[in-house]
């Protein structure tokens, strides 16, 4: 190969790997907003391969631990109990079995039940509570997905009375691009 082949050669080779390297990524944001008896919201930031959820929630009892969840349907006429059970389409909640969620064994949780996966909110001395967890399981639609569904605050209580619920609303869902790699 002679000389000006292989800068041929390099410069088709270099501008393939460039534009490779440009990739979309969903950057997708669903978030429940909680204005009721409660205040504040509780974020799904999804990424590549996971979601992160972030609560931040005013008006808890402190002294208090709070589990929330993510439930099946979108709740109606403010009326929490329309939210349904939480979202399990692993069917890890076998009806006529007493139900225990193992963090350590994800299988054993159902997928919207993230209080049972990372832990309940618990209030600060103002009831603010404030949670940030990384989880692979929920996804922006489809059975895993979101889209749809709502977030509900619980009592921990013998009934899992539940306070305040919120529908979750898509906010962005646009296809961002970005450079993965630099090669120079």
């Amino acid at each position: 190969m002679n000389s000006s082949t292989k800068s041929i050669f390099l410069v088709i080779l270099t501008t393939l790997l460039l534009s490779t390297l440009l990739v979309s990524i969903d950057a997708s944001i669903a978030v429940a907003t909680f204005n009721h008896k409660l205040s504040g919201t509780v974020k799904f930031i999804f990424s590549q391969n996971e979601v992160k959820i972030v609560a931040n929630i005013n008006g808890l009892k402190p002294g208090f631990v709070y589990p929330y969840h993510l439930h099946e349907f979108p709740i109606k006429d403010h009326n929490c109990t329309s939210a349904g059970g939480h979202l399990d389409p692993t069917h890890a909640n076998v009806k006529g079995k007493v139900y225990l969620c193992d963090p350590n064994q994800p299988k054993t949780c159902e997928v919207g039940d993230i209080s049972g996966k990372y832990g309940n909110l618990v209030p600060d001395a103002n009831g603010h509570a404030f949670k940030s967890v990384q989880d692979p399981s929920i996804k922006l639609s489809g059975d895993f997905g979101v889209e749809g569904r709502s977030v509900v605050i619980h009592l921990l209580d013998l009934n899992k009375t539940r306070i305040d619920c919120a529908n979750i609303v898509i906010e962005n869902s646009t296809r961002k691009r970005r450079r993965d790699h630099r090669l120079f």
